[in-house]
Order: structure tokens, then C-alpha cells, then sequence
């Protein structure tokens, strides 16, 4: 099956069996829903949380769940990481110098974040890492991506600060 951007495998089962991809290529469904199509869950590869449909209920029941992260999102919600206020100009800026220069490094009272981008235009690859300078903690990630999209790029950068405050 394919949808815009991605092609997808398409297998049958018990909901048991979407936990079956998890290891070792640690790859979840995408995409996954009972035969009733009462919900549905979408995990997207390059974000960092998924996204449940489903009747008010069952949402109000996960919002309310304390063992989860959840927050309610309205179909014409951005899916952009939002940037407080105050780091919104730096991250504005780090964005633009990695388009220009290819490589950025930004400095938080948290740790450090690097980026690098590599080619240009819808087949670019962004690489990020971060180090936490208290405490410890560190990550890297590589996606493709449109290099020319501002925006994405931003939201990347903003979601390696969010790793900053989990790490």
C-alpha cells in the first residue's frame, strides 16, 4: 500500500502481533486498527509520538491514563515541535545557518546540540546530535528530509532540545 511519501506492508492479525515488530529492528506498525475500525493508531517514523483515533471515550480514557503521555490534538493541529518564545529566534537562526553553511552547533543551558545537513533539496539528510552537560545523557538522530523546508528543519532542531530535557 502507499501513501504519500512512504510505502507500507500490510499484514493480518491478533493485536497481539503489533508488538511483534518491536525487536529486534526496534520498527513499530505504522499504521494499525482492529477489524471493527472503532480505532486506529499512527505512529509516525520520524516523529517522536503517535497518534490514536478513536470515540471520546476511549481518547478521554488514554488522556486520563497516568501511565501515558497524552494530549488531545485537533485535526488541523501543526505536528511541529513549538518552541518557547524564548528560543524561537535561536533556533530561527541555527536553522538558517544550516542551510547555508551545512553544519550548526547550538549551545543550551542544557547541553549542546549539533546538526548537519548533507545535500540539497526533497533528498537531503539531516544528522543531530546532543550531549547533556549535567547528569549525562546523549542521542543522535538521522533522517531524509527537504532541506529547504525551514520549518522541518526547526522542528528537528526543537526536538533534539526535547531530548535535551528528557536525557
Amino acid at each position: 500500500m502507499e501513501l504519500p511519501g512512504r510505502r507500507y506492508r500490510l499484514y493480518e492479525g491478533p493485536i497481539e502481533g503489533a508488538l511483534a515488530f518491536s525487536e529486534p529492528s526496534f520498527q513499530t506498525p505504522n499504521l494499525w486498527w482492529p477489524s471493527d475500525h472503532s480505532w486506529c493508531v499512527a505512529s509516525e517514523i520520524d516523529l517522536n509520538w503517535s497518534y490514536v483515533g478513536g470515540a471520546t471515550g476511549l481518547i478521554q480514557d488514554l488522556l486520563h491514563d497516568r501511565t501515558l503521555e497524552a494530549v488531545p490534538v485537533e485535526t488541523n493541529d501543526s505536528c511541529a515541535f513549538h518552541l518557547a518564545a524564548a528560543d524561537a529566534p535561536m533556533f530561527r537562526e541555527a536553522t538558517e545557518t544550516l542551510q547555508r553553511d551545512g553544519t550548526v552547533s547550538v549551545s543550551t543551558t542544557l547541553g549542546e546540540i549539533q546538526a548537519t545537513l548533507t545535500g540539497r533539496g526533497p533528498r537531503s539528510t539531516l544528522a543531530i546530535s546532543w550531549n547533556r552537560v549535567y547528569g549525562g545523557g546523549s542521542g543522535r538522530s538521522t533522517t531524509t528530509l527537504d532541506g529547504s523546508d525551514a520549518d522541518l528543519i526547526g522542528a528537528f532542531l526543537g526536538m533534539a532540545l526535547e531530548n535535551l530535557l528528557r536525557s
